[in-house]
C-alpha cells in the first residue's frame, strides 16, 4: 500500500537532488510543506512542494475616483494584503494581471513577472 504524508527532514536531500535534476527552475518555488508520496517500505516514490500563498484576482475600484485616490487607495489595499499575509505565516502575493496595463501596474508595486505558468483547480 502506498501512503501520503509530509516529508521527513531526512528526506530532503533526495527531493532536492530530483528537483535539481527533474525542474531545477521550481527550486526557489520550493514550499514550506511538502508532501510525499512513499511506497509500503517507505521508499519515497515523490514530492510536491507545497506553498501557500495569497492570490489577488482583481482590484476593481470605483469608475468615479480621481487618478489620486486611485492610487492611493491601490495602495493601501496591497499594504493591507501585505499585513494580512504575513500575519497568517504566508510570505508570496501572486497577481493575476489581465491586461498589459495591469501587468504595468504589478510591476510599479513591485510584483514581478514569473516564466512559469500558473494553473488552477476549484476544489
Amino acid at each position: 500500500m502506498i501512503e501520503t504524508r509530509l516529508a521527513k527532514p531526512e528526506e530532503a536531500e533526495a527531493i532536492v537532488n530530483w528537483m535539481t535534476e527533474q525542474d531545477p527552475a521550481s527550486l526557489h518555488l520550493m514550499g514550506e510543506s511538502t508532501l510525499t508520496l512513499a511506497a509500503e517500505n517507505g521508499e519515497l516514490r515523490g514530492a510536491m512542494p507545497i506553498s501557500m500563498t495569497f492570490l489577488i484576482s482583481s482590484m476593481p475600484m470605483n469608475p468615479r475616483n480621481r487618478h489620486r485616490d486611485t492610487v492611493v487607495s491601490l495602495v493601501k489595499l496591497l499594504e493591507g494584503a501585505v499585513k494580512l499575509a504575513k500575519g497568517v505565516g504566508i510570505k508570496e502575493l501572486y497577481f493575476v494581471a489581465t491586461t498589459e496595463e495591469i501587468e504595468k501596474q504589478a510591476n510599479h508595486f513591485g510584483f514581478y513577472k514569473i516564466p512559469y505558468p500558473i494553473y488552477r483547480r476549484r476544489l
